[in-house]
């Protein structure tokens, strides 16, 4: 199944708060299988708790990304890897708009950007 030019990859960002302070690790990976919605935008945010834990107590919490596709993406050459990492810090900076929402005060600390998962054409 080929993959059309214009559309758009899943990406899941996950928050996971650093014992009981504001601090956030997050990790970024590309959500094989989910479909996409046809635009840049947080797609779900999911935040588990405990019965009667307030926002404040919460300790993790997912965001799904619809990211465009570079269009280095489909090159297969060198680039492809730089249109990975592009769209993986698009995803980060699109979700923590979104998680700063409910945490404004949160320090927000990314893994070192990698690679997302291969894509299958």
């Amino acid at each position: 199944m080929a993959i059309e030019k214009q559309s758009y990859q899943v990406f899941r960002v996950e928050y996971i708060r650093q014992r009981k302070e504001n601090q956030w690790k997050v990790k970024t990976t590309e959500e094989i299988g989910r479909k996409a919605i046809d635009t840049e935008a947080v797609m779900e945010l999911a935040t588990p708790r405990r019965e009667g834990e307030t926002a404040a107590e919460e300790k993790h919490a997912v965001v799904y990304v619809s990211v465009k596709r570079d269009p280095r993406y489909f090159d297969m050459s060198p680039e492809e890897q730089e249109a990975q990492i592009a769209m993986l810090e698009k995803a980060n900076q699109i979700a923590d708009q979104e998680f700063l929402k409910r945490h404004p005060d949160a320090n927000i600390e990314h893994s070192d950007v990698g690679i997302p998962g291969s894509h299958q054409s």
